[in-house]
């Protein structure tokens, strides 16, 4: 018998973790860091604003077998008000999935989305976002929709880039191009000139203690600090300090500072999890952009990994940027779907999103075409 509700209640949530995380783990491949109950109870601590929690489970005859992290709020979608049902995620979330028992996925999964239809009146419109296009819930999910309970959308999500670990270093090297090995050379030697370099590697809390003084430094002076999403922000402080501290003592956190001439000039910010290297947070200071601060800490990054012999994929997270694609010609292809229910409101959320914006898009891109 399968039963599924709702878990509303932060306290509730919490004593969920090792159930939450023991299911997890049966998911095999599906077992990514950004599903554990330490990412979402440090992002929860942080993100939440005004949301409310609304995390479905489902047992099967008593076991928990499926849970899907969500939130609801009272939110703006492209400037309209809207109740919106989503995973619990933002910008620093670099895959979203359902947490459900594989063996049971085919009566888990439409228990769930039964059960999240027949909640029409708490929502307008549920947003998935990211799904991994390579998780073993995507036909599942995609089966459900093909119901006619709602109108449902899927749009293409995050193309992130991923290196598989499948070689030494120096094999993995050779096959990149010559320009790019030639590339890769200079920033090196131009790096080395410019005088003493040092990288550490932090993993523990009193590391980290250490130098997050220097990584805010970094930041502060980053182009990320023009955007307001800096490692320098207060919420982002708050996050990643409650982050460290939940992830250092399993063993996850990994960051890298550069300094040059004893000055902290570029960190990454990494988390280390089931055989995979997650590139979560990078910035170098932007005075030194000149000499390619970042693509160096990246070269020693990688030969690190490729010779560890404990990683077999370097997940260089966030959407395919230029220089992601030049270490890689992997990439990992993820699902966004937007559910409508049958109501005039969203229906008309719905028209909105997916008849009018790409009309004004159209036009948009004609006028400029006319003009240019």
């Amino acid at each position: 018998m399968i039963e599924v509700d709702v878990i509303s209640d932060y306290d509730e949530f919490l004593r969920l973790k090792t159930s939450w995380n023991d299911l997890l783990r049966k998911q095999a491949a599906n077992d990514i860091v950004f599903l554990t109950h330490e990412w979402f109870e440090c992002w929860w601590k942080c993100y939440a604003k005004n949301a409310g929690l609304f995390i479905v489970v489902a047992r099967q005859n008593g076991s928990l077998a499926g849970i899907v992290p969500m939130m609801i709020c009272n939110t703006y979608h492209r400037g309209v008000p809207v109740r919106m049902l989503s995973f619990i995620e933002n910008g620093n979330s670099l895959h979203n999935d359902f947490i459900i028992d594989k063996s049971q996925k085919q009566s888990i999964m439409p228990a769930i989305m039964d059960y999240i239809y027949d909640k029409q009146n708490k929502w307008d419109m549920v947003e998935i976002n990211n799904i991994p296009m390579d998780s073993f819930n995507v036909d599942e999910l995609r089966e459900v929709l093909r119901s006619d309970r709602g109108l449902s959308v899927e749009t293409k999500g995050l193309d992130s880039p991923y290196i598989r670990i499948e070689s030494d270093w120096e094999t993995y090297l050779k096959g990149r191009s010559s320009k790019s090995r030639k590339t890769l050379r200079n920033i090196q030697n131009r790096f080395k000139k410019q005088g003493e370099y040092s990288i550490e590697r932090i993993e523990d809390i009193e590391g980290y203690e250490k130098v997050k003084s220097q990584l805010y430094e970094v930041a502060r002076e980053s182009w990320t600090e023009d955007i307001g999403d800096s490692l320098n922000s207060e919420i982002n402080k708050q996050f990643f300090d409650e982050l460290s501290y939940a992830v250092a003592e399993p063993g996850w956190l990994v960051i890298w500072l550069l300094h040059l001439n004893g000055e902290p000039i570029a960190f990454e910010y990494h988390l280390r999890y089931n055989g995979t290297l997650h590139a979560l947070r990078a910035s170098h200071k932007e005075a030194y952009s000149s000499i390619s601060p970042g693509v160096f800490l990246d070269y020693h990054i990688m030969e690190n990994v490729f010779e560890s012999g404990i990683i077999h994929e370097y997940d260089l997270g966030g959407s395919a940027d230029f220089y992601k694609r030049k270490w890689t010609k992997y990439h990992r292809n993820h699902i966004n779907v937007h559910i409508f229910k049958k109501s005039i409101y969203s229906t008309l959320l719905h028209m909105y999103e997916y008849r009018l914006v790409p009309l004004v898009k159209h036009l948009v891109r004609r006028k400029k075409g006319i003009e240019a």
